[in-house]
Order: C-alpha cells, then sequence, then structure tokens
C-alpha cells in the first residue's frame, strides 16, 4: 500500500515579528512518532504522489502579504519535486492562503532513517521564514517477489522483491528445464526494498523462471517465493 500523505502547516507571519503555530498533522497512517516537539511523517520508499501543504497565515489586521515564495531550501536526493516552489500573490489581512508540493519517494530510499525538509518562505518586504518537517522511510513488514517489468521483455527487465528484515538473499533464473541460468543476488542484503536487472542479451526467447531465497539473519523462517517471466525475441 502506498503511503500517500499530506502534512499542514499553519505559519503565522506578522510584519516586524516572525512567530509560528503548527496544526494537527496527519497522514495516511497517522504520525508515527514524536522527537521532542517534532512529528515524524511516514513515507515508504517507491511511492509517489505524496505531498506537503503549507498554509500561510497573515496575522496582521491592516496590511497584505505580497508576493509570497514558498520554496524548498533542503532535501534528501531519494525525494524528487514535481515542483521546488510556488507563489501566493497576496494574502490580505487577517487570511490565509495555502500551496501544496508534490513528491515521490525513490524506491532506493533507506528504511528507518529519517530526512529533513526544509521550506523558506519569503515576501516583498524581506520577512523570512523556515519551516522543517521530519520524514522517517517505513520498511516493508513482509517479504515478497514482484513480477518482473516490462514482462515479456528484450533485451532486459527489472526484478523487485522487499525484506522486512536483514536477510541472506539467493535470486536465481531457472530454463524450462530446471537448469541454472544466472544468479542475480547471493549476499546478505538489508532489510528494504530492492531491485535487480537482467539482461538477457545471451537468451534464447522462452519462458523462465526467477526464485527467490531469503533467510533473515536473526533466525526467522526461510522466505521463497518463484515466478515466471518471458525472453521474447
Amino acid at each position: 500500500m502506498k503511503a500517500i500523505f499530506s502534512i499542514i502547516t499553519i505559519c503565522t507571519l506578522v510584519a516586524g515579528n516572525v512567530s509560528a503555530q503548527t496544526r494537527q498533522v496527519y497522514d495516511a497512517y497517522g504520525a508515527v512518532g514524536l522527537v521532542g516537539s517534532w512529528t515524524i511523517h511516514a513515507a515508504a520508499p517507491g511511492t509517489k504522489g505524496n505531498t506537503v501543504e503549507l498554509t500561510v497565515v497573515n496575522g496582521s489586521r491592516t496590511s497584505a502579504f505580497e508576493d509570497v515564495h514558498i520554496r524548498i531550501a533542503r532535501h534528501s536526493l531519494h525525494l524528487t519535486f514535481a515542483s521546488n516552489e510556488q507563489a501566493i500573490r497576496s494574502i490580505p489581512p487577517a487570511r490565509n492562503a495555502a500551496v501544496t508540493l508534490a513528491f515521490d519517494v525513490a524506491r532506493s530510499a533507506p528504511v528507518n532513517v529519517q530526512d529533513t525538509l526544509e521550506f523558506l518562505i519569503t515576501d516583498n518586504s524581506g520577512l523570512i521564514w523556515t519551516k522543517s518537517v521530519i520524514i522517517r522511510y517505513t520498511g516493508p513488514t513482509v517479504f515478497a517477489l514482484d513480477q518482473n517489468f516490462p514482462n515479456p521483455f528484450n533485451p532486459s527487465t527489472t526484478i523487485q522483491y522487499q525484506l522486512p528484515v536483514e536477510s541472506r538473499v539467493s535470486l536465481k533464473l531457472y530454463d524450462m528445464l530446471g537448469r541454472e541460468v544466472a544468479t542475480l543476488v547471493n549476499e546478505d542484503r538489508p532489510a528494504g526494498y530492492h531491485e535487480v536487472r537482467w539482461i538477457a542479451s545471451n537468451a534464447a526467447s522462452g519462458v523462465y523462471f526467477y526464485r527467490l531465497e531469503a533467510q533473515p539473519l536473526n533466525g526467522g523462517n526461510r522466505f521463497q517465493s518463484v515466478r515466471r517471466l518471458m525472453v521474447l525475441k
């Protein structure tokens, strides 16, 4: 299940006196923890369409805020934003306006690791305000071997799998007669989402099978799964 979530933050900007207040935040799974006064928000590697919604409140009762810009000042390389900046033309006195920034999380993001998003908010008067949001990349809870893509394929395909715990992993390919064609993985791998590419340049057209075996290093039960793929030349 994709961990698509929205973070809603209210920033109160008052000319000459910058203050801030934070509204309760919810995501698809709820807040997953606290670090001091910080809420940690969960996002799973490989998810797309996650959003951060920032609501800027004009705390002045007499003056409008003009040309407000919300920019991403710092973010992890594991996050890709559709746009790094949004603008609000004007916020009337005692009113608010919101912007939404959409982002994807790379499948390679390390699980159970925290990253910080930092936003810079400015207006035409020179007022500057920053807001930080902590995101933790959540790991899988079960073993799984996904269907390769593309399929059928020529000459290469990608196979993805997930591990809830660090495991000794073997991923091998076999032909229809059960003969081993290739070993794609044969090593210890950390918990998380993984993928490997098979280039079948030297393989004949036909049906093949790929088999994943994962033995948890903590001594848990071995996981095994087999799927079929097709080389079409």
